[in-house]
């Protein structure tokens, strides 16, 4: 009988940011290479696994000396790169286009760097707190076949084995490892104790049939690595007959060993989630996760604005840095908001950077678009509308502006280019006066617009008597003239109650289905940032009290009330719309938070109390027990009973309970920075606390027969993606006044990606089907037209060529096996 192996992993946990901000993380980035590289020179069997390319980067720039030492290091096979782009992320929050993004960028600059050895296959997230059940999908899309995780640990869910296949629902498999025991030691550790690790592991690090068992070992969490100590003492236990071969090896040598195994038929299969932990992180810092939502849907906007704009000749570089900083804010410790103060205002201007680019980006695409229209027909205003999404869409258009122009021709209504009226209605501006004191207002039309295309609108007029005081300039007019514009010609009145804002004007769908009004709840919540050992959160502390519900606005186009509450010091505005041409109800909170460890929670009491309840997760939907427990969801939740189903979308929320038919989501969470146990903090009065201050979350409740009929995945798009317009003029051009320039259909393939290709030839489109059916899609584009079938939650990655040709990809971009 052979002699098992036991094989050694060194590494290194290191948190590019956590307690410390990303100056320090970079430095201990770079000397834990170092002393990696060092270990390697020193013993010529040693070998060393280290993720993330984002870090190799900071080497190349910074320390080209070692980068060299690396790269010969992985031409000699005796260091491994694994994982992406950035050390460990979050793997609940992102969308499956960021982890996609993940593996395309992180993988590129390995092979761009390393050649044919910086080829990884082994995705690599020990620290990651739970994994999303679409992962494996996303993994085989990005030619990853393997997958080391550590948590959940055994106590945290004793159900998942050291290796197993792990299937998304589409059927991609990948072989899944979790690291036994702990991926690193810590630095108090000496040799013995690495020796008593080791005899642990060879006793209990092997599956049942198979020879080869695996360890971690190296000191972590600020960096560090194997030290010459620990070293030194392996290679004496490499003399010791009792134990296994003690093989320093990597991940991809153990998983290779594993597949050739005998025992590899027989390992378990797993086609879930993998477990639920640390719940608190779903909403702890809530800025940090409202500008990630953010960044992800101006990113996507970005690059399809752009496709639209230019067509295959579209940039692939131009939006690089801006997901370069997206992903690296999508470290674990950093999207789940376990990070400290200082950190946090790195992480913002990070996302600001993203968020700022991806606008400049958006906005040239749409004047590129627009002024290639032929206007020249026109002596007044055009308002040209884009719709980045490739279906066709009914969208709502607000702009600033003088509601007569020049102070003599008032904006009556649009118009198409056939002389189809479209009724505008004036809302409140942002501003409460307008240039030179004229009447300024919140132009608001809903237009329909085409799939992935754009028309332009007419800006009709009729001529109006201008008051002559309206045109004195500002320095001319006193005080009580200004005052005397803002307010117009006639006194504005607002009607105040104390009446609940949904209580007599709920579409009939949703107000058949809600069990009593719609509102917020105040929710103890005396636990650390992470939530350790937190499995829901529901200790009711109280409601806020409404004291004042008034009309904002009342038209015919839109409706707002807003409720106004307290709770302690603390003040809830919740806004509520309606809008002509849809029965969905939009909830807007602007919320000003003072108290601390508490929770704010949106609450949707409805009469579906038997109904099953489902989420929106990367690259699947997810049916879950409605058993009052914290969970993590993105754009989206449903309930759904025999007879109806209600949903309700939201802008940057990921955190919800769900119990009886009641919907919850928590709106703000007021937990310490970076509390963690047994380090709580013994007075409150002078530390820093999580989502102080005014803040604001969006939401839309949507009611029909059944989820399918909801259109969940469409409506909540639109919810987040608004359509891109401008204000234009008569100009020469060669494109008509409307057209429709990609679609996408039927409802149930959603787009994850319209980009330019990386290459620099042609357009990327990424569809997935989303509703759980086996389904035949159809694609349009600049003029062509492609059936492809999409088995159920199958993702798949287009590539359409200048001169029209299809051809499938992976999320490389790379030939589809």
């Amino acid at each position: 009988m052979s002699r098992r192996v036991l094989h050694l992993i060194a590494q290194a946990h290191l948190d590019p940011v956590w307690l410390w901000p990303v100056r320090d993380g970079v430095s201990e980035a770079i000397t834990t290479m170092q002393s990696a590289v060092d270990r390697a020179n020193e013993n010529p069997d040693f070998k060393f696994t280290r993720s993330s390319s984002c870090t190799y980067q900071w080497a190349k720039e910074m320390d080209p000396t070692l980068f060299e030492s690396i790269k010969g290091l992985v031409d000699e096979e005796r260091w491994e790169v694994v994982g992406g782009w950035v050390e460990q992320p979050d793997c609940n929050i992102p969308s499956a286009e960021s982890f996609i993004r993940q593996g395309l960028y992180g993988k590129a600059f390995f092979e761009r760097e390393f050649g044919a050895k910086g080829k990884t296959h082994i995705g690599y997230n020990p620290d990651s707190f739970g994994h999303c059940g679409g992962l494996p999908q996303i993994l085989k899309h990005t030619d990853f076949d393997g997958y080391a995780f550590m948590r959940p640990q055994p106590h945290d869910n004793p159900d998942i084995p050291t290796l197993f296949w792990w299937e998304s629902k589409d059927g991609s498999r990948v072989l899944g490892c979790r690291i036994p025991t702990q991926y690193s030691q810590s630095y108090a550790s000496t040799a013995d104790d690495v020796e008593k690790t080791i005899r642990y592991a060879a006793e209990n690090h092997f599956v049942e049939g198979m020879e080869h068992g695996v360890m971690w070992f190296g000191m972590g969490n600020h960096g560090g690595g194997p030290t010459r100590e620990h070293i030194a003492r392996i290679k004496e236990l490499q003399n010791d007959d009792s134990l296994p071969e003690l093989r320093f090896s990597t991940v991809r040598e153990f998983l290779d060993a594993a597949r050739q195994s005998d025992g590899a038929k027989d390992l378990k299969v797993i086609n879930n989630e993998l477990g639920y932990l640390l719940r608190g992180c779903y909403s702890a810092t809530s800025e940090v996760k409202q500008n990630h939502r953010f960044s992800e849907k101006a990113l996507y906007a970005a690059e399809s604005m752009d496709v639209l704009a230019n067509g295959t000749k579209a940039d692939p570089k131009a939006l690089e840095q801006a997901w370069w900083n997206h992903l690296f804010n999508e470290f674990h410790d950093i999207l789940a908001g376990t990070c400290t103060p200082n950190c946090q205002t790195e992480t913002r201007e990070r996302h600001g950077a993203t968020l700022n680019q991806a606008k400049d980006h958006r906005i040239k695409s749409t004047f590129r678009m627009a002024r290639k229209v032929d206007t020249r027909s026109e002596k007044g205003s055009v308002l040209f509308a884009a719709n980045p999404l490739p279906w066709a869409r009914t969208a709502i258009v607000q702009f600033d502006t003088f509601e007569q122009i020049h102070g003599r021709e008032k904006i009556t209504h649009l118009e198409t280019h056939d002389g189809t009226e479209i009724p505008i209605q004036w809302l409140t501006a942002d501003a409460n006066f307008g240039p030179w004191g004229l009447n300024w207002g919140k132009l608001t039309a809903a237009v329909e617009l085409p799939a992935g295309g754009y028309e332009v609108f007419r800006v009709a007029t009729q001529t109006a008597e201008v008051p002559e005081k309206a045109v004195l300039p500002f320095a001319e007019a006193d005080s009580s003239q200004m005052g005397e514009l803002e307010q117009g010609e006639e006194e504005a009145t607002i009607e105040t109650t104390t009446e609940p804002a949904l209580a007599s004007w709920t579409s009939e769908g949703l107000g058949e289905l809600l069990a009593s009004e719609v509102g917020t709840v105040a929710i103890k919540d005396e636990e650390n940032t992470w939530g350790f050992d937190v499995h829901s959160y529901d200790e009711e502390l109280g409601r806020p009290e409404i004291f004042e519900t008034e009309t904002l606005e009342d038209g015919p186009l839109i409706k707002v009330v807003r409720q106004k509450s307290r709770w302690q010091s603390s003040e809830i505005w919740m806004d509520v719309i309606r809008y002509a041409h849809t029965p969905d109800i939009e909830l807007r909170f602007r919320i000003n938070w003072q108290e601390k460890r508490q929770i704010l929670k949106l609450e949707l009491p409805t009469r579906l109390s038997d109904s099953k309840v489902f989420a929106k997760m990367a690259a699947e939907t997810v049916e879950r027990p409605a058993d009052g427990l914290e969970y993590p969801c993105h754009d989206w939740l449903a309930l759904e009973s025999d007879s109806a189903a209600i949903g309700l979308i939201n802008d940057s929320s990921y955190s919800y309970d769900a119990k009886h038919g009641r919907l919850r989501m928590i709106l703000t969470r007021a937990a310490a920075h970076a509390e963690h146990p047994p380090f709580e903090y013994k007075d409150d009065r002078n530390i820093p606390f999580l989502d102080q201050g005014w803040q604001e979350r969006r939401f839309l409740l949507v009611a029909a027969k059944d989820i399918h009929s909801l259109n969940l995945e469409r409506k909540a798009q639109e919810f987040q993606i608004p359509a891109e317009h401008m204000l234009d003029n008569g100009h020469p051009g060669t494109e008509p006044w409307q057209e429709s320039l990609l679609s996408i259909e039927p409802a149930n393939v959603s787009t994850l990606a319209v980009k330019p290709a990386e290459s620099g030839e042609g357009t990327v489109i990424r569809l997935l089907e989303t509703e759980g059916r086996a389904t035949e899609a159809s694609v349009s584009y600049s003029g062509n037209e492609w059936k492809l079938s999409l088995k159920a939650y199958e993702m798949k990655t287009l590539c359409i060529s200048e001169t029209g040709e299809m051809e499938t990809l992976n999320g490389l971009e790379q030939a589809a096996e």
